[in-house]
């Protein structure tokens, strides 16, 4: 995109009931190995959400927490959190959701003071673009070295998925909802 190249992996989602959570976490990991992609190279994570989900329940707050703790402190300013479905969203009910995408950046999001950067999705194309260009200014950012997603880092240094930071919190909870992407 605008002459860059880019690679999106589609990971599998933590909303799907089946295979179990701890598995959809291996699975992110074997692929990292599978497809040989230097963990370092990695420049952000997208985490999706519906929009039209209505209210922040509590599997969708442990579904984040377990986003959170795959991406790590140090990892989490790149992470673009994107609110799908603006697109079916007719009249005055834009502004209910419009409310509530705001509720979820202010109150759920925010793992320290860096936090995503947040995008509403209308599946056009320029609302999709703006995600990829989020990506690659940071891709291009001089700022020092990249930090690695926590849940890369973690098994680079042996730790078996259970282990992990997310394969604690998963061990916690039983929850659902949402994807994540990894660029």
């Amino acid at each position: 995109m605008d002459g860059e190249d880019c690679i999106i992996i589609d990971t599998p989602g933590f909303g799907d009931t089946q295979p179990s959570q701890l598995k959809t976490l291996t699975s992110i990991s074997e692929m990292q190995k599978a497809t040989g992609i230097n963990p370092s190279t990695i420049t952000g994570a997208i985490y999706f959400h519906r929009i039209t989900d209505g209210k922040l329940t509590g599997t969708l707050r442990a579904t984040l927490e377990i986003f959170k703790q795959i991406c790590g402190e140090n990892f989490y300013l790149r992470v673009a959190f994107v609110t799908t479905m603006w697109d079916i969203i007719k009249g005055g009910a834009f502004e209910r959701y419009d409310k509530l995408h705001t509720e979820l950046d202010r109150r759920y999001l925010r793992l320290s003071e860096h936090g995503p950067e947040m995008f509403k999705c209308r599946n056009d194309e320029p609302s999709c673009k703006a995600v990829v260009r989020y990506f690659l200014e940071l891709a291009k950012s001089p700022t020092g070295k990249r930090a690695q997603l926590l849940l890369f880092k973690e098994i680079s240094l042996g730790l078996n998925v259970r282990r992990t930071a997310a394969g604690r919190e998963i061990g916690k909870r039983q929850t659902g909802g949402g994807r994540c992407v990894i660029l």
